[in-house]
């Protein structure tokens, strides 16, 4: 099976990297990247962050690495290269050759690209989804909930959730791992899901009566 790493660039194609920005490489971007090869100018086989493609293998590693942030983000999908080493770099890992199977700025978009063509059993360390979604993640991973959705992560993850208002609220504590939430807009927190729907039969019990 192939190997698939989630990536981002900045949209006009150029790495994150300053480092690499300055070499003028540039990724291609947009639908008409999907088939492309790119091939690393600077192939190192080393076991040290340059001279590389970087990503995170099926979406896991350091998320922050994504830096989701960004507005001005083009996030990928690529597809190792038959035949082209894979060098891990713990939280992430650069390849020699790789092939677009995805480009575009929606990172909703990328995840579930991401998981439509992932083995079963492997959770990514980053998933957003948008309103009523569901989106999970790993140990130190990132999940990013749309209005409605619900999300969980593993221990010392961040949940992030989308109000009706469209502001968003970050949790990095007071929550179970391994846990769905979902924002409640009443508390103004995120509410475990089996906590939202016992108080929501409680409710409905009162309201027949």
């Amino acid at each position: 099976m192939p190997l698939l790493l989630l990536r981002t660039v900045r949209n006009d194609g150029t790495p994150l990297s300053e480092d690499a920005a300055r070499t003028g490489f540039k990724w291609p971007v947009g639908p008409d990247a999907v088939g492309q090869t790119v091939t690393a100018p600077d192939w190192d086989p080393n076991k040290e962050c340059g001279g590389g493609l970087h990503g995170l293998l099926w979406g896991q590693g350091d998320f922050l690495l994504l830096n989701q942030v960004d507005d001005n983000l083009e996030w990928q999908v690529v597809e190792v290269a038959p035949g082209s080493p894979v060098v891990d770099l713990g939280g992430k890992v650069k390849t020699q050759s790789v092939i677009i199977r995805f480009s575009g700025p929606d990172p909703i978009e990328a995840c579930a690209f991401l998981k439509a063509h992932t083995p079963k059993g492997i959770v990514s360390s980053f998933d957003a989804v948008g309103d009523g979604g569901c989106a999970e993640a790993g140990d130190r991973g990132y999940v990013s909930v749309g209005v409605g959705g619900k999300g969980k992560v593993g221990r010392n993850g961040v949940l992030t959730f989308t109000d009706s208002k469209g502001d968003m609220h970050n949790s990095t504590t007071g929550f179970r791992p391994n846990v769905y939430y979902k924002w409640d807009e009443g508390q103004k927190k995120p509410v475990a899901v089996e906590e939202a729907n016992f108080f929501l039969r409680v409710w409905r019990t009162i309201t027949v009566r």
